[in-house]
């Protein structure tokens, strides 16, 4: 199952991947605001037969990253 999302690229942060990339962990020392990204796609995987687990990939109109989405969080994406 695919999502597509269409958004403007003026409205999305400049190197905003890069910088949740180089502010992950706790030594890194950096702060970084919450970015605007893309959702480009989002895939549903059976995890097992109760629970399906999301993958999405976002965009920062540049740069982009596959993640998984948090299992707690699957009805935001279920719900649309």
């Amino acid at each position: 199952d695919y999502i597509y999302i269409i958004m403007s690229s003026s409205m999305l942060t400049t190197n905003g991947i890069l910088d949740l990339i180089e502010s992950e962990g706790i030594k890194s020392g950096r702060h970084v605001k919450q970015p605007t990204l893309q959702i480009t796609n989002i895939r549903r995987v059976p995890a097992n037969a109760l629970t399906d687990v999301y993958w999405a990939i976002l965009s920062d109109g540049t740069n982009s990253i596959e993640v998984v989405i948090s299992t707690h969080l699957s009805h935001l994406v279920q719900s649309g």
